[in-house]
């Protein structure tokens, strides 16, 4: 077991100005008990001192703190992190902000949800809070002028474009829309099915066949045309990576070239402790607002029995190392998983899909990672 956890996602406020429908965790209205900024400042301090490199500060929109710029420069300046990445929909950016952040913050990472390439495509997903049928017209050019300026002022920043049945054929004018915007970077991240986007699932989730050509032929893209290397790829599980493309005739080798390693299970290390490829609660995990810790932030926040501690009541270094929740998670094995994942042929590289997934169709952790088609097929048959 890893003694801290390499990253971290910390939500910092569930309050929101946006109502998006793919939204993990739900958020719009403030958690009543959201943890203070001492609390907050203290929580990063431990996260440094046992060892954690990456740190995720999130939400709902963390801009909507008035303690922010406190809270994030504690963590550039204050901290050992190699890496401190805000998360924001971008719509509350102020040229004051953005000249604090270069003043003070010069090494911080900014991640911008942009979903679309103008007003229509960009309103797929994204919503305003109490005006979810409203065009977000104006919300758009904020949002694109206000990634300009992080660009002109030399801010590390990039896209997250969440890909879902309804974005996923506007994912490339949206990167050519980046580009114009001086953007290099766009991380495509999978939908997964959670908070917002439970209730959305059947609108939003993609069948394997779409996703696997779309993969394939953005695979290729990037093999032959360098413009395209900007575009990085986020999921869920190992299996959502290489299935689709060693069915394609591409080998381990060609994948990981083209993508890097996607999976913990090329680890050495890993590999000596566990046979699961989903990392949850392994080398992650998620804090919510009010101070619960989970797994991972794909489930944080809504996924009660996935609590493994809270901060107002324990260190972060004890939860880790000595939750039971973590502990039942740690100790699942590819066995307890069922005989499609056992029988499967990369069962090396995926190691049993997303717990997390899992867990949020059937409600417990050993549950089948229903939206692997090789799971699917067995569940049909029995």
């Amino acid at each position: 077991m890893y003694v801290a956890p390499f990253q971290i996602d910390f939500d910092v406020t569930l309050a929101c100005n946006y109502s998006c429908k793919h939204c993990n965790v739900s958020a719009g209205e403030r958690m009543c008990n959201e943890l203070t900024t001492h609390e907050i400042l203290k929580i990063l301090q431990e996260a440094s001192e046992i060892g954690v490199s990456d740190m995720s500060i999130t939400g709902g929109e963390p801009l909507l703190r008035k303690d922010i710029l406190d809270i994030l420069d504690f963590a550039c300046n204050n901290t050992f992190f190699t890496n401190v990445c805000l998360n924001t929909n971008g719509l509350l950016l102020t040229d004051d902000l953005i000249f604090e952040f270069k003043k003070r913050m010069p090494n911080i990472h900014i991640a911008v949800s942009l979903d679309g390439y103008n007003p229509k495509t960009y309103s797929n997903l994204r919503r305003l809070k109490n005006k979810v049928n409203t065009p977000m017209s104006k919300e758009f050019q904020i949002v694109s002028n206000n990634i300009r300026k992080l660009i002109t002022n030399g801010i590390k920043t990039n896209i997250n474009y969440t890909v879902t049945s309804t974005t996923i054929n506007d994912m490339y004018q949206t990167y050519d829309y980046i580009k114009s915007l001086g953007v290099q970077i766009l991380l495509a991240i999978k939908f997964f099915p959670f908070g917002f986007g439970k209730i959305h699932e059947d609108e939003l989730e993609l069948d394997f066949k779409t996703w696997e050509q779309w993969l394939i032929n953005l695979t290729q893209l990037k093999l032959t045309n360098t413009y395209y290397e900007g575009i990085r790829i986020s999921v869920p599980c190992p299996w959502e990576i290489y299935l689709p493309l060693l069915n394609a005739g591409y080998t381990e080798e060609d994948i990981e070239f083209v993508w890097g390693s996607q999976t913990p299970l090329k680890s050495s290390n890993y590999k000596k402790m566990r046979d699961i490829g989903c990392h949850a609660g392994v080398t992650n995990c998620a804090i919510s607002p009010n101070g619960d810790v989970y797994p991972c932030g794909t489930i944080s926040t809504n996924g009660k029995y996935l609590v493994c501690g809270n901060l107002h009541e324990d260190s972060l270094e004890n939860i880790w190392l000595h939750s039971k929740k973590l502990q039942e998670l740690r100790t699942i094995e590819l066995k307890d998983l069922g005989s499609a994942c056992n029988k499967c042929d990369i069962k090396h590289i995926c190691g049993g899909g997303c717990r997390s997934r899992a867990f949020s169709r059937y409600g417990y952790l050993k549950a089948p990672d229903y939206l692997c088609p090789i799971n699917s097929n067995s569940i049909k048959q029995e």
